[in-house]
């Protein structure tokens, strides 16, 4: 079964909570440099950048816009 994140970068409050939730689960640190998700600051929104290879996304568990 093939998973997949759906992002709605109007919702994005760049919080960057998903950055540190991703690096403390993959790297084992809250280190957002070595997360495998990043946030990137456009002109009038954040967007976030998912890698979507994860069996469980920790990242969109601990959003508060989702």
């Amino acid at each position: 079964m093939f998973k997949t994140i759906v992002v709605d970068p109007e919702k994005c409050g760049a919080c960057h909570i998903c950055e540190m939730i991703c690096s403390l689960v993959k790297e084992g640190e809250c280190n957002p440099a070595k997360s495998r998700i990043n946030i990137l600051r456009g002109v009038m929104m954040e967007t976030p950048v998912v890698c979507q290879q994860c069996e469980v996304f920790f990242c969109a568990s601990v959003c508060p816009q989702r």
